[in-house]
């Protein structure tokens, strides 16, 4: 087992030194193709948007509610009978 560990680690080095040997081959082939266009002049004006709007705050007019009758005495009836 140490042989082939030894070998392995060998191995795996020597890749390690010819990847850090062409690293700009690597790249080159990764570029893409450069499509120069000649130049252009655009007139004209930058359209804003025109649109104004405000929005107004909600009224806090909160009222509690009443309550004509009691559901103590439902809830109670309910928790006493068995669930299953």
């Amino acid at each position: 087992m140490n042989r082939t560990f030894c070998l392995f680690s060998l191995f795996f080095g020597w890749l390690m030194i010819a990847g850090l040997m062409f690293p700009h081959e690597a790249s080159a082939q990764k570029r893409g193709t450069v499509i120069r266009l000649s130049d252009f002049k655009i007139v004209g004006r930058i359209q804003k948007p025109q649109a104004f709007y405000v929005l107004h705050r909600a009224p806090l007019n909160y009222k509690s509610l009443n309550f004509k009758e009691s559901f103590v005495k439902k809830v109670i009836n309910e928790v006493k009978k068995s669930p299953f």
